[in-house]
């Protein structure tokens, strides 16, 4: 597999974040929830806890996995999915290449 720089990753997922924005609200009935957007987050500062916040609102997404360099962050985040009723995502933290792992999950 092709080595990915830091920046580039996060630049696909602002990209991916960005076409996100431009969804409905909802995706449909109950029954369709099966078929939710699965939505991994890198950085947890300000505005990725914002995102998240956002996300968080929306029907048929689940945040499956968070990540930040600052370990307490990630646990803030995955803290702040549960007080939703979400289930707790998974944690990728503690080294700058953290954000790799996001990519196996």
């Amino acid at each position: 597999m092709k080595d990915i720089s830091r920046r580039d990753f996060i630049k696909g997922g602002t990209i991916a974040t960005c076409g996100m924005s431009v969804l409905p609200l909802t995706f449909g009935t109950p029954d369709e929830m099966e078929n939710r957007v699965k939505i991994g987050i890198i950085g947890m500062g300000r505005r990725g806890t914002s995102h998240l916040r956002l996300l968080l609102l929306m029907d048929g997404v689940e945040v499956v996995a968070v990540n930040d360099i600052i370990p307490s962050r990630a646990e803030n985040a995955a803290d702040l999915c549960r007080e939703a009723g979400e289930n707790r995502p998974a944690i990728y933290s503690g080294h700058e290449e953290s954000y790799k792992q996001l990519q196996y999950h």
